[in-house]
């Protein structure tokens, strides 16, 4: 392949397979996934149809496995369904400086004599959303027919930007019913699976993990519990982050230097937006300060020098950056939110949580302290309660809220079906009936 392109050393590199179909086993993400301790297959990698005409998105924090989830599909497509490698194109946007360098690259690609145009195209476009205008790029390349029986498949790490983005392309995503998806971190049960293919499986665990039971069945089994205890301790720890996952599993414990990979990734972003580590460092300050409990952003802004307009606009960042979650009072006739009313506000993981409480506490041992802090009852039952909290909003997204007249309800949510489902968090020994 000879594309006449400023970026075609990057392209041959990312694109290998063009040489030899064989030598996507030497990828370097498919690599450190063969050299982890565990092996995780991400359930976006069978929402992809790759046989009709679409345009996907994939968003969701970084270092949480995106790119190897690519590199998984461009694998199976390969591999396993023989498709002319050729017909596979990957590309990191990251490194590109305008949407018409895009183009260009879109362009001389397709106009190369080693692509068979009577065979589908596979296209894997990863952050995205670190370019600016880019579904100007995608629209043009659709208008122009570019893009006819081809899949493609773009990644963000920044909500926000990739979903305004890919609601700027009406009428050309295809036939897909729903394009886009959320790539979140591990959720416990995945740990619990994960965990117990490690070690000798037992069948009653695995059983209870992957199905329902209801109340009744579920009072028989205190000789599981404490199997279920020490997975959801380990999880208090590593959350859902691979790396994270890793070095718990490899060593007994998580090296500072993954705590430092993942912050930075948060400060990293924060300042590509143009904001202030120092004013990151104070509101974060204020949130665990008062974490969760309700506040207005007035309040949160207390004590920190920053108004409460500008801790508003860190926090709806940081929200679509997957960092946290801004919950909202449910008016319950209604059925809609009040902006207005306090807010609550909790960690989307709890190794980022502990993460940012390592920071603002200036600690030097982020594990041991996450270690100590779970070691208090009172203050392991909050980041229980933002544990449900994370796992409810990855089944309701954006249709989580709380609520409290005499009483405050955690969580409530609205169904497809419209009505309210109250949840109440109890992380104690004992529940009692008025509980």
């Amino acid at each position: 392949m000879l594309i006449d392109n400023k970026y075609y050393e990057e392209i041959k590199h990312l694109n290998q397979w063009w040489q030899n179909a064989e030598l996507i086993k030497q990828d370097v993400k498919l690599k450190e996934l063969e050299q982890s301790s565990f092996i995780w297959k991400p359930e976006v990698i069978n929402e992809i149809n790759f046989n009709i005409d679409g345009i996907y998105s994939i968003r969701g924090p970084r270092q949480v496995g995106k790119s190897t989830a690519i590199k998984l599909m461009i694998k199976n497509l390969l591999l396993v369904k023989k498709v002319n490698p050729f017909n596979i194109f990957h590309f990191i946007v990251d490194r590109i400086s305008s949407f018409e360098d895009l183009i260009e690259i879109f362009r001389d690609y397709l106009s190369e004599e080693s692509i068979n145009n009577q065979q589908r195209k596979y296209f894997f476009i990863d952050e995205i959303s670190s370019l600016d205008n880019w579904q100007r790029a995608i629209k043009f390349l659709k208008d122009a027919g570019y893009l006819e029986n081809a899949t493609i498949i773009l990644t963000g790490s920044h909500s926000l930007d990739i979903k305004k983005g890919s609601e700027r392309l009406p009428g050309r995503r295809g036939l897909i019913e729903q394009p886009d998806k959320i790539f979140y971190p591990i959720s416990f049960k995945e740990l619990a699976d994960i965990y117990y293919s490690q070690i000798k499986p037992n069948k009653k665990l695995i059983s209870l993990i992957n199905k329902k039971i209801n109340y009744k069945d579920s009072i028989n089994l205190d000789f599981i519990q404490n199997k279920l205890n020490k997975i959801l301790d380990i999880y208090f720890l590593t959350g859902g982050f691979p790396r994270a996952i890793d070095d718990y599993f490899k060593n007994g414990k998580i090296s500072k230097v993954t705590y430092e990979l993942y912050l930075q990734w948060i400060i990293g972003d924060l300042l590509r937006l143009g904001k202030s580590e120092q004013r990151f460092f104070e509101i974060m300050k204020s949130i665990i300060k008062n974490m969760g409990s309700r506040s207005s952003f007035q309040t949160m802004s207390k004590g920190t020098n920053i108004s409460y307009q500008t801790l508003s606009e860190y926090l709806y960042d940081l929200e679509e950056m997957f960092v946290l979650k801004i919950l909202y009072y449910l008016e319950i006739p209604q059925k809609k939110t009040s902006l207005q009313k306090d807010k609550k506000v909790f960690f989307l993981d709890p190794f980022i949580f502990f993460n940012i409480l390592n920071f603002v506490g200036l600690g030097e041992n982020p594990f041991q302290e996450a270690k100590e802090f779970i070691n208090d009852p009172v203050k392991k039952s909050k980041i229980a309660e933002f544990i449900v909290g994370l796992h409810l909003n990855k089944k309701y997204y954006k249709k989580l809220f709380y609520y409290y007249d005499k009483k405050e309800v955690d969580f409530a949510a609205i169904n497809k079906d419209k009505n309210i489902i109250p949840y109440e968090v109890k992380y104690q020994s004992k529940i009692d009936k008025k509980e």
